[in-house]
């Protein structure tokens, strides 16, 4: 379907395993070290975004008129208001809507869209940054146009509409708990090298790719211009399709929750993008949508896109072994039916139901069997548990701080609403929880007497 919006760049298309890459054809490819020398003194001085905090009256209702005011300036439709949610500002229902009905309706022509086949297409205005990033001689994949894309609306050079919706409604930098927007003392308490050897990495290639966008936007925030930009387009973009990707505001705002009652969909009736009930709401109930397809996803790829785990267990989450890969290719493997035996009906009826995730995460990050073959029976399956075993052992023991410990530091995070902290925190307890299911769940296999499973 073709977009609406009045300005389009023509890009060539050579998608690239996850992430396609791009190349302008309408502009001659040079190369360009830094992307605007006055983004730094424009910008900073836009970042006026309210925080909201728990009974902050006046800045939810200032939020909630800055959402009617921006819908009306770029013609969306909807349903639903901007109001304070659990995991911050989302948007909830006016009025019941029932499933299948459109909770808000947003022009394409208002949108930021990356497409591989017709193109980067986006209001009719300057865009400096991204048609400079855009000339490029190497291609940059779509998320890292869509945070240019943002810059320029950031600095006034992508439109009214957008300079007032970046500068009131995307997230403040100092903000942002997506790894690769931290400090580094703050990527030391994640405790986990895989997450901060990842996060380091971005960094240096995004301060490598636009060194005149790597320094801090503010002086409350180590985060830079663009990890601001990336940051808000890996955790608030669209994919509606192959490979096409769009940064939909007011969808943005949408949070999530691993049981939604809202989806997002490109309308059959008109050139916008929409956000439908994919249950009945009522009124006054959060629209919520599911980040994850429906197997879900890993806390650490939660955290690394969006800079939040779930809590209290996730299922789709593993422990990372590295016997584990190996085991799977040939045997020995563990047994599922005498899991079942030694955990017993009730703990399997409660992994059914949901209630168990933790358990469910446990399980499905072992090499695992399906027939009768007896437990124990060889003593490469006895090296195989001992060696899952300690490996769960060392990983714990490599962690600086205890769970216990870091029950206490997220309790003093919460309380001093210091969330950068908390989400790290949360990360680093999940994972250790994980980590201690998982080698009760092997003791048990060999016999030994576990606690809690």
């Amino acid at each position: 379907m073709r977009l609406s919006s009045s300005y389009s760049f023509a890009v060539n298309c050579r998608p690239q395993q996850r992430h396609a890459t791009c190349a302008c054809c309408g502009l001659r490819p040079t190369r360009t070290d830094t992307l605007g020398p006055h983004v730094k003194k424009r910008t900073k001085q836009k970042l006026t975004r309210l925080r909201i905090t728990a009974g902050d009256v006046d800045n939810l209702r200032s939020a909630v008129d800055d959402v009617l005011y921006l819908m009306q300036e770029c013609g969306a439709v909807g349903s639903v208001i901007a109001g304070q949610g659990k995991h911050g500002l989302g948007l909830f229902t006016t009025h019941g809507v029932s499933k299948g009905e459109p909770l808000m309706q947003v022009p394409e022509s208002a949108c930021l869209i990356v497409d591989y086949v017709q193109g980067i297409q986006l209001p009719d205005h300057a865009w400096p940054r991204l048609r400079k990033g855009l000339q490029r001689e190497e291609a940059l994949p779509w998320d890292i146009l869509l945070g240019l894309a943002l810059l320029d609306a950031l600095n006034g050079d992508g439109g009214a509409f957008w300079e007032e919706y970046a500068e009131r409604m995307l997230p403040q930098p100092a903000s942002l708990t997506v790894p690769f927007c931290l400090q580094p003392s703050l990527l030391r308490e994640l405790q986990h090298q895989e997450i901060i050897s990842g996060a380091t990495k971005q960094q240096d290639r995004l301060a490598g790719l636009f060194p005149g966008l790597a320094t801090p936007m503010g002086n409350d925030s180590p985060t830079t211009y663009m990890q601001w930009g990336l940051a808000c387009v890996r955790s608030r973009a669209f994919q509606l399709g192959k490979d096409r990707f769009a940064f939909v505001p007011f969808l943005d705002m949408a949070n999530h929750s691993p049981t939604p009652n809202a989806a997002f969909r490109a309308s059959e009736t008109a050139a916008a993008i929409e956000l439908v009930a994919v249950d009945d709401i009522d009124p006054g109930q959060e629209a919520v949508i599911s980040y994850t397809e429906r197997t879900g996803t890993t806390n650490m790829r939660m955290m690394q896109q969006y800079g939040f785990v779930l809590t209290g267990g996730n299922p789709a989450d593993r422990v990372t072994l590295p016997y584990t890969q190996a085991a799977r290719d040939y045997q020995p493997a563990l047994s599922i039916q005498h899991l079942e035996r030694i955990l017993g009906d009730r703990a399997f009826v409660d992994m059914m139901g949901g209630r168990q995730p933790r358990l469910v995460a446990a399980m499905k990050s072992l090499p695992l069997r399906d027939d009768d073959t007896p437990a124990n029976s060889s003593p490469a399956e006895r090296d195989l548990v001992a060696l899952l075993s300690h490996e769960c052992n060392a990983q714990l023991e490599a962690c600086a701080s205890s769970i216990e410990k870091d029950i206490a530091a997220c309790e003093a995070a919460s309380a001093n609403n210091d969330s950068k902290m908390q989400m790290v925190v949360q990360y680093r307890m999940e994972r250790k929880m994980l980590l201690k299911k998982t080698r009760n769940v092997l003791n048990m296999y060999c016999g030994q007497a576990c606690n809690n499973i």
